[in-house]
């Protein structure tokens, strides 16, 4: 994902670009899930939003993207 002025990283978030760690400070990230084969990404999906919103207090919105829906935008605050 990227920014107006550079791409924030492509995969493995904590090593690409300070911005884009998450911290105590947080308030808003973005996590993905994805399958490299048959297995199916509902059980993940719904053990981490659980998790997220029972020891985080996350307000969660869940998106799927596909060959179909290759994208998204993510409205600002």
């Amino acid at each position: 994902y990227a920014d107006e002025k550079k791409v924030l990283c492509r995969r493995w978030n904590w090593s690409q670009d300070a911005r884009s760690a998450v911290t105590p400070e947080t308030a808003r990230a973005v996590v993905t899930i994805q399958s490299l084969g048959a297995a199916p990404l509902e059980p993940a999906v719904a053990d981490l939003t659980g998790l997220l919103s029972e020891h985080c207090g996350a307000a969660i919105t869940v998106s799927w993207l596909d060959a179909n829906t290759p994208a998204m935008d993510i409205p600002e605050r």
